[in-house]
């Protein structure tokens, strides 16, 4: 046979002045279940403050500080894009468009004040250098042949 040990005693509790003992501590009560938590924000809603402790975006439609801005001329727009592409894709074409549109472009501002004359005067002054470069190459393209086209050199010459 095998010895088991005795299983341990609770200790003696001292006797009360009433000669009955005390009751046993009560068992703690279970932790009280954690109160449901809200569900994620949905991250794709607008936003009612800034972030970063700045003042909240005025909402769509409304016009917020300032006056309002002034509306920037369109003919003035095409005519710089259109001196740009002068130099990159269309380079007669596109002069000839950047200087109609910038001289209209520069009386429509003049009338109505609108916004953009310096964009109109870019475009017109690319215009002007991009019919002046295409004249300069015209003119050294003829120069060239005609030199090369009354050359004394022959072919027969070397017999």
């Amino acid at each position: 046979m095998t010895d088991v040990p005795p299983a341990p005693q609770p200790p003696e509790q001292p006797a009360t002045p009433g000669g009955t003992t005390p009751p046993p501590p009560a068992p703690e009560a279970p932790a009280a279940p954690a109160a449901p938590t809200a569900p994620p924000a949905n991250p794709y809603a607008q936003q009612t403050s800034a972030p970063y402790g700045q003042p909240a975006a005025a909402p769509y439609g409304s016009q917020g500080y300032g006056a309002p801005q002034e509306k920037t001329n369109v003919l003035a727009i095409v005519s710089l894009s259109l001196g740009i592409a002068a130099f990159i894709v269309l380079p007669f074409l596109g002069s000839i468009g950047a200087i109609i549109t910038g001289h209209m472009s520069l009386g429509q501002i003049k009338r109505t004040g609108e916004k953009g004359r310096g964009l109109g005067l870019t475009g017109l002054i690319l215009g002007y250098v991009g019919i002046a470069l295409a004249i300069l190459i015209i003119i050294g393209f003829i120069a060239i042949f005609s030199i090369a086209g009354t050359s004394s050199m022959m072919y027969d010459d070397f017999s």
